[in-house]
């Protein structure tokens, strides 16, 4: 979990946040952990993933992130890492490498970081981040 505090009740996201009956950052958090996994209507519109109850790894973490500016915390940063998606991390692209004959494809993923603990909330489960390990980039 992240550090907790009140959302504001009168900036514009925070303020729609509120009328969800997500008052701070914990519940927050929590409800964003819990939408699926989709592609917004439009991809550079973060505050879709309220709408539209659905956000990718970019759309739910620049939300979160854009809450904390909104609400003057700094210690939340949006974070652009590229990993090694392999077999160990993403099974599902097994038959891929194998088929081209390599190790791995570098991915993109967005995170938040929080105390330099990685924050993932991609999907709604709450394991450890599989990228973690085999990043390349920060």
């Amino acid at each position: 979990m992240v550090r907790n505090f009140n959302l504001s009740k009168t900036k514009i996201i925070s303020k729609q946040c509120h009328e969800l009956g997500l008052i701070n950052f914990d519940t927050l958090y929590n409800y964003v952990i819990k939408l699926p996994y989709g592609r917004n209507s439009n991809r550079s519109d973060y505050k879709l993933i309220l709408e539209e109850h659905k956000g990718t790894c970019s759309t739910k973490h620049a939300f979160l992130k854009a809450i904390a500016i909104e609400n003057d915390i700094e210690d939340i940063t949006l974070c652009l890492g590229v990993f090694k998606m392999n077999r160990d991390n993403t099974p599902k692209i097994t038959a891929i490498l194998d088929t081209y004959d390599i190790d791995y494809i570098p991915e993109a993923h967005c995170y938040l970081k929080v105390d330099n603990t990685i924050k993932d909330i991609t999907f709604n489960d709450r394991k450890q981040p599989v990228f973690a390990a085999s990043l390349l980039h920060e």
